[in-house]
């Protein structure tokens, strides 16, 4: 018997029957069973030659283009028998039925001998396995995902009708690459909750208690006359060791925040943003790596990933161009990053008599400086732009983090002037304390009052009408950034400045747009907390030089963003609103009846008007540009 399928008269519809029902169970139990698919495809394997005689069976896997090609991949992800090897990889345009496959429609090929001159893949399958085939897709709507090809040695072996009898086979098939597929993403999503529960711990622990041990100490140093000089030594080693170790639980926290950079390279980080240059803008783009790449410290990576962004983010805006190259070259003594495009070019002496990139090149310059770097640029009207940035290996010393301050406002007032009155803030006690110690050493600064949480500095704000409040982010009931916006509206006169563990971007950036005045670090020295409070009722910033760089660059980001605002749809932001919420892809799914597939296209698009490189940092962005709000 050719097949294990009878069929009615017409010969088209394949008649239902014992063997092809158990064997499509079987497979069924396989999935239910595992979430491994190469033990799947051997089950389907084994059941499938009770459906359709075959001499070899393929499972075929489509992967996005490399390198911005347009043209998908196509993977050999299961051959039995093991005549190909596992793996690899070609262009789907390396096979006659390529473009079917694409546009999900089952193929017969009679003979792969009439087509192997003009395809390199169909080569493949008549040496190694056979010459007739069927091949179906295999789809997770709306998408292909690949396709199961039944291949016989026989020319002529398979009837079009033949594909009716194994298209259940390949739907579950489909199945079991989905179930995979958010079986890994689900493990990716817990692994990330973890490491987020793990950096809430250190934040909301460690570093509080070891900024608690920096203020206190800091508060001694008023009495410093009244010690020995042995006594003063061990103090200062006290601090320092102090200061070191709330160095390293920022870097522990930090790292363990979600990036483009973790786990993978620079090159392996800058390779999916050229790619995605090349296909938004239509470019040709290369990449070369030059010396041995080096181990480099997590800000150099991260400085130069942002430095290529905004060349590609200027290159996209303003330069026309149809080439693009990206270079990175190791050194000896440092980095040097290159982005090159043979655009339209312009003139770099009239940045900042005009719009064109002007921004973006003083933020890649003072990103580049601030470790101790250069930024060169050179270009020319119409013969492109280059765009090559330099950070050493190691970074030079440079002076102490001082308030940013004009003079005459961090002098003190005039004997008789009335004090300034401070609010603080914060769920830590000895915070507190020290803090307060700290202030009431200065004749001109008074502590009206103290509030542990953000619902009582709202009260205390409308009851005392303090000058200045110091205001925590991390507290209970009402979080700094929740209440701040609350605080100004109770006393419209009183200025806050966030003092904070850690100088994570993003809360930096919120809380300055929620109304902050300045942005201190709670470790820093007693005279920059006293500077800080003094400067903001002055109505000037406070904020550390490091600081004052960041966020003239993230404003002018912004500045550019608002200038050219990229509209959600009505749909996206709907989206959007549910990953607010944390939802994964499948509930969003449920809740608005598409499929996921759908969801991902959303939030792909998502991602690249909002020019955010994951999801939480989409929603923290859509937060800081009042996305939320306007759709109420």
């Amino acid at each position: 018997m050719r097949n294990a399928a009878a069929y009615d008269m017409d010969g088209l519809q394949p008649m239902a029957n014992e063997p092809r029902a158990m064997a499509l169970a079987e497979i069924t139990r396989a999935i239910a069973a595992s979430l491994d698919v190469s033990r799947i495809f051997g089950v389907v394997a084994q059941q499938a030659a009770d459906i359709l005689d075959y001499h070899a069976l393929a499972v075929l896997l489509l992967h996005p283009g490399q390198d911005g090609a347009a043209d998908p991949g196509l993977s050999m992800a299961f051959c039995h028998p093991s005549s190909v090897e596992a793996g690899h990889l070609w262009s789907l345009a390396d096979f006659s039925f390529g473009p079917a496959l694409l546009a999900n429609q089952p193929v017969v090929i009679k003979d792969f001998a009439a087509t192997t001159a003009q395809h390199v893949g169909d080569q493949a399958l008549v040496k190694n396995l056979g010459r007739a085939a069927l091949i179906v897709p295999i789809q997770v709507a709306p998408h292909v995902q690949g396709g199961l090809a039944f291949i016989s040695r026989t020319p002529r072996f398979y009837r079009p009708e033949d594909a009716r009898l194994v298209e259940p086979i390949a739907a579950l098939l489909g199945l079991a690459l989905e179930h995979q597929r958010l079986e890994q993403q689900a493990r990716a999503l817990a692994v990330a909750e973890e490491r987020n529960r793990l950096a809430r711990e250190i934040h909301d622990t460690l570093a509080h208690s070891i900024t608690s041990i920096i203020i206190n100490l800091a508060s001694l140093k008023p009495y410093a006359a009244g010690r020995s000089q042995g006594e003063a030594e061990v103090l200062a080693e006290t601090e320092g060791l102090a200061r070191g170790a709330l160095t390293e639980a920022r870097r522990s926290f930090l790292g363990l925040q979600p990036t483009p950079l973790q786990h993978q390279s620079l090159q392996e980080a800058l390779a999916p943003e050229l790619a995605g240059l090349a296909k938004r803008a239509g470019l040709g783009s290369q990449c070369y790596v030059h010396g041995e790449e080096r181990r480099l410290a997590p800000d150099v990576t991260a400085a130069l990933f942002r430095v290529a962004q905004e060349a590609f983010h200027n290159i996209e805006k303003h330069a026309a161009a149809r080439h693009v190259i990206l270079g990175l070259a190791f050194e000896v003594d440092a980095l040097v990053l290159t982005v090159e495009d043979d655009g339209v070019g312009f003139d770099p002496t009239a940045v900042g008599r005009n719009d064109r990139g002007g921004f973006g090149l003083l933020s890649m310059a003072a990103r580049v400086r601030s470790l101790g770097g250069a930024l060169c640029v050179t270009s020319h009207p119409g013969h492109g732009t280059a765009v090559r940035a330099t950070l050493p290996y190691v970074r030079p010393a440079v002076a102490p983090a001082a308030v940013v301050l004009p003079v005459d406002t961090a002098a003190r007032p005039a004997p008789g002037a009335r004090p300034i009155r401070v609010l603080i803030v914060d769920d830590h006690p000895v915070v507190r304390q020290g803090i307060r110690g700290i202030l009431d050493e200065q004749p001109d600064i008074q502590v009206v009052g103290q509030a542990e949480d953000g619902l009582a500095a709202i009260e205390q704000t409308g009851r005392l009408r303090p000058d200045v409040v110091l205001l925590d982010l991390q507290m209970p009931r009402l979080s700094g950034i929740e209440a701040l916006p609350r605080l100004r509206a109770a006393h419209p006169p009183a200025e806050v400045v966030v003092l904070s563990v850690c100088d994570q971007d993003e809360q930096v950036f919120a809380s300055l747009k929620a109304g902050a005045r300045g942005y201190i670090l709670k470790d820093a020295a007693p005279e920059v907390i006293v500077a800080a409070v003094r400067a903001a009722s002055h109505g000037q910033s406070a904020l550390p030089p490091t600081l004052t760089t960041r966020v003239v660059e993230r404003f002018s980001v912004l500045s550019q963003r608002e200038v050219e605002p990229d509209a959600l749809s009505e749909r996206e932001r709907e989206v959007l609103g549910y990953m607010a919420k944390g939802l994964p892809y499948k509930a969003i799914a449920a809740q608005l009846h598409v499929s996921i597939n759908t969801i991902q296209y959303h939030v792909t698009n998502i991602l690249q008007k909002l020019h955010a490189s994951n999801r939480s940092e989409a929603v923290a962005m859509a937060r800081q540009r009042g996305l939320f709000q306007r759709e109420k």
